[in-house]
């Protein structure tokens, strides 16, 4: 099974047909124990980092998702799912995020369109496992 975080903030059902279409059985939960008995978790998001950490504060799913990266289970974020597994973001300065990523999510420069779709070209700065 893998889990689909719902935190009340996301595309929740178009994440799960995804998965299904892999050939898993997706479940969306807030449970804890459900988090932990998965194969693996994904973190979707849509919104804003402020509001959507302030929702997994209020669900008490931070020291979860932590303890369960930590363990090294599969864990995906996707749209703003990704950006909140950063330290902190200029979207919502005062706002922590879920630190498993050092750094800060930046907004794009003013030469990039808003909001920007496509592909990209990735730069490493540094080696990773990823």
């Amino acid at each position: 099974m893998i889990a689909i975080i719902d935190y009340g903030i996301g595309n929740l059902h178009s994440v799960a047909k995804a998965v299904e279409k892999l050939g898993e059985r997706p479940e969306i939960t807030s449970d804890p124990e459900q988090l932990r008995n998965s194969r693996g978790i994904i973190l979707p998001g849509v919104g804003s980092f402020g509001e959507a950490m302030a929702e997994l504060e209020r669900k008490e799913l931070v020291p979860v998702i932590r303890s369960l990266a930590e363990e090294k289970k599969f864990f995906l974020g996707i749209c703003l799912g990704s950006q909140l597994l950063f330290e902190k973001s200029q979207e919502a300065p005062t706002t922590k995020g879920l630190s498993l990523i050092p750094g800060e999510v930046r907004r794009l420069p003013p030469t990039n369109n808003v909001p920007h779709m496509g592909w990209n070209q990735v730069y490493f700065q540094q080696t990773t496992s990823l």
